[in-house]
């Protein structure tokens, strides 16, 4: 996260894409268009459909797993601030 966020503060945010995971599963031919414009490639209905079936499903909630700390949840969101990529999202999603 460090290094993406110095090369956005570096070259502007055209230097890096942000691809939020939940988007990939739920969105993959939309994300994976986007991926390729962005990397300037290609990319035909063939390898669309195909990431389709990869990618599509549910996203999980691996953070549900774990009992976390007052504490926790409050370095977490203080950590989630710096980063810009990270501010759409929130423990309680």
């Amino acid at each position: 996260m460090e290094t993406n966020e110095r090369i956005k503060q570096l070259y502007g945010d055209q230097a890096v894409l942000d691809i939020l995971s939940d988007d990939l599963i739920l969105k993959p031919r939309e994300t994976m268009k986007t991926i390729c414009s962005f990397l300037r490639v290609k990319c035909n209905e063939d390898y669309l459909d195909q990431a389709e079936n990869i990618l599509f499903g549910k996203p999980s909630i691996t953070r549900t797993t774990v009992v976390w700390t007052e504490e926790q949840k409050q370095r977490l969101h203080k950590e989630m601030k710096r980063y810009s990529f990270l501010k759409s999202f929130s423990f309680e999603d």
